[in-house]
């Protein structure tokens, strides 16, 4: 066997150690999520309804619910090594610790983006118009009030705390609208690129701090 062929070899078992790693994380950390995604936005539907829904129901739906399955998903990234004592079981794994975390927050941002396309797709079907603009301030609001939620649990390692600090700074929305400026969630019309930019930096330094 040549270079190139061990090589590629070698791709494919990091490829399979990826693939296995993705699947007990979906199977026993993400599956309460899921779970509470389905649960949410069935209540969604069955509060506000699916047919033919005004602009203002849609834009009330879009910022002020469907953001909240950022924390949900988000928040989750660094839960299964609550301890140090776990987190140094998984970091003498052969795949790094800050890869197993990438590939966490890929798949919550990909079950974030899904959640909420399924159920702007939902809305759609059953003639509600919804533009692209909502759906991409929607998606960054979720994103951020994730990415916040990561952040605190990568310093205090607290399920709880990573919870409630991005809840607050959600409720903070209903009493600070000038105050927060660009991070203003409830305001789907305004431009997102500043938020994404934090939303960036509050991720990356959450895998930093956790790598």
């Amino acid at each position: 066997m040549n270079k190139k062929e061990r090589g590629c070899l070698q791709d494919m078992k990091g490829f399979s150690n990826f693939g296995k790693i993705a699947i007990v994380n979906m199977r026993h950390f993400f599956l309460l999520s899921l779970l509470f995604t389905l649960l949410f936005e069935g209540f969604l539907l069955y509060q506000f309804g699916v047919f033919q829904l005004n602009s203002r129901t849609v834009h009330k739906v879009f910022e002020m619910f469907l953001p909240l399955l950022g924390i949900v998903w988000m928040s989750s990234i660094c839960l299964p090594e609550q301890t140090r004592d776990i987190e140094a079981v998984v970091r003498i794994r052969k795949i790094s610790y800050w890869q197993v975390l990438v590939l966490r927050l890929m798949i919550s941002t990909s079950f974030i983006v899904l959640a909420i396309l399924l159920y702007s797709g939902i809305l759609q079907w059953n003639s509600t118009v919804i533009s692209g603009k909502v759906l991409f301030a929607t998606i960054v609001n979720a994103l951020f009030l994730g990415s916040i939620g990561c952040l605190v649990h990568a310093v205090t390692r607290q399920s709880t705390t990573s919870l409630m600090i991005p809840i607050l700074f959600y409720l903070l929305n209903f009493f600070l609208p000038k105050e927060l400026g660009v991070l203003y969630l409830f305001d789907l019309d305004a431009e997102r690129w500043w938020m994404v930019g934090v939303t960036i930096v509050l991720y990356t330094l959450a895998l930093l701090r956790k790598s």
